[in-house]
């Protein structure tokens, strides 16, 4: 009987857990008598017949490291690359693609599937958009991120009473945004789901001035639209910003937190969930299961399609209006 062979490969852009979940469907699958191979540079390295061999020693002392061994690439895959991939992977006698992405990520996985491709996923991205899942790997380390530095903001805030204007990442959705500002107590929130009019922050900027808190931590995530914002060109943190400070008369400074909230190493939750997550792909491996995307759902792990998968997740609009009880 044919031995099992993973080729694990990381895509899109890169999230802190990515190399526990590398070790983890590794160090698994050899365990279960697999062989596996990594592809770097993401589909472009595996367009490219960039393959080496992973073994337990290529993945000892991974796990707290941040960025991805393998490196990525936002290269996605169209119908007429199926068949270089499929010849790539009867080269190598490749079982099934192990791909660690973002969303976009998925609907390349989509297509591969469609095409009789044998995949399967981890969900990999700081941004939590991904469907079918509560949470995807990489996410609580960038939350954490946003919420360390929202606690040396509030310090520099109170003694200066400036506003401050935090821009997080998170592309199109307010995920980052709305969990890094209500863990790092932010004074309001702004996020893509939800469209805020100038007046509503302004005035409750005043209200705090005048019930003697004389700073304001606000958070906007980068996808944030405000039909009111007159330039944003240098972003929707800059604008917002000066927006403010026009408004209110107060000292108002813009931090855009940026690429730090991708980098450095996976919080234990992080790590935890790359690890379980690692260990389900392997066991649907075993199965002979493919097409299908690893998920936490209601604290337990499914298999769901990428047609779902590929589908944009919005930030919680209730927990967003519940957040408003601690500005």
């Amino acid at each position: 009987m044919q031995v099992k062979r993973i080729a694990i490969l990381t895509a899109g852009a890169d999230a802190p857990g990515a190399n526990a979940a590398i070790r983890s469907i590794v160090r698994s699958a050899y365990h279960m008598d697999m062989e596996v191979l990594g592809v770097r540079g993401g589909f472009a390295g595996l367009l490219s017949d960039d393959v080496i061999i992973l073994t337990s020693k290529s993945v000892s002392g991974i796990l707290p490291r941040g960025g991805t061994i393998l490196g990525t690439s936002r290269t996605r895959i169209d119908e007429a690359q199926v068949q270089t991939i499929r010849e790539v992977m009867d080269r190598y006698r490749i079982t099934v693609l192990a791909v660690l992405g973002d969303r976009e990520t998925m609907a390349s996985c989509d297509l591969l599937t469609q095409h009789d491709v044998p995949v399967l996923a981890l969900p990999l991205t700081i941004d939590n958009d991904i469907n079918g899942t509560d949470e995807t790997i990489g996410f609580d380390t960038a939350v954490t991120t946003i919420a360390e530095a929202l606690d040396k903001l509030h310090t520099t805030a109170e003694a200066h009473h400036r506003v401050m204007v935090v821009e997080t990442m998170g592309g199109a959705t307010g995920w980052l945004a709305l969990y890094g500002g209500i863990a790092g107590g932010a004074d309001f929130i702004v996020i893509p789901e939800v469209t805020v009019e100038k007046d509503k922050i302004v005035n409750h900027i005043y209200r705090r001035r005048e019930s003697g808190r004389g700073f304001s931590i606000v958070v906007i995530a980068e996808g944030a639209k405000l039909p009111w914002l007159s330039n944003t060109e240098g972003g929707v943190g800059h604008a917002l910003a000066q927006e403010i400070q026009d408004a209110t008369g107060m000292e108002t400074r813009i931090t855009v937190l940026g690429h730090q909230q991708r980098g450095g190493s996976p919080t234990v939750q992080d790590r935890l969930l790359a690890t379980r997550m690692g260990m389900e792909l392997v066991n649907a491996v075993k199965q002979g299961i493919t097409g299908k995307m690893v998920a936490l759902t209601g604290g337990k792990f499914e298999l769901v399609n990428f047609d779902l998968a590929a589908q944009v997740k919005m930030a919680d609009k209730e927990l967003y209006n519940l957040a408003e009880l601690f500005y």
